[in-house]
């Protein structure tokens, strides 16, 4: 039901929290940009899928990894990112309700990146945005503020 994905380059110190908080997710994609710390190997004691692709920039490594996600739901998570018990019910359910294409879930603090939430087929990355681009889903977007406080 839901690919997570996520690059990485040197994530070391959040790799495995933030996988542990995707046990929810059917797979996680992990492409990593040739890291030179201990990331891939914490990560490969999960059940993962670790594509190695030099970084050039955000919008080719998403998509890269864009291609080998399987499921009808894509999640996109920045590794230190979490995402705690109650926003993977509300993530499940949002899926669940047919209401929307795509959903921008937004973390409380300004400086973390929100979390993207789209059906697979509706999905358009452009390189000349840092982050997801939905030109065809603008309208449809639901932001879900939530409550909750992401650990660091």
């Amino acid at each position: 039901m839901i690919s997570a994905l996520a690059i990485s380059y040197n994530e070391e110190s959040n790799i495995e929290k933030f996988i542990e908080s995707l046990s929810f997710a059917d797979e996680i994609i992990i492409v990593d940009s040739n890291s030179t710390d201990k990331t891939v190997d914490i990560a490969n004691k999960y059940n993962c899928k670790i594509l190695q692709r030099k970084f050039d920039n955000f919008s080719n490594q998403k998509n890269h990894a864009l291609q080998f996600a399987n499921c009808d739901w894509v999640l996109f998570v920045d590794a230190d990112e979490r995402i705690p018990f109650q926003l993977q019910v509300q993530i499940i359910d949002a899926m669940n309700s047919g209401k929307h294409n795509g959903f921008k879930l937004k973390f409380p603090q300004p400086k973390l990146s929100p979390i993207q939430l789209f059906h697979a087929q509706s999905i358009n990355l452009d390189k000349s945005f840092l982050h997801v681009y939905l030109p065809e889903l603008y309208h449809l977007v639901l932001r879900l503020h939530l409550n909750f406080r992401c650990p660091h």
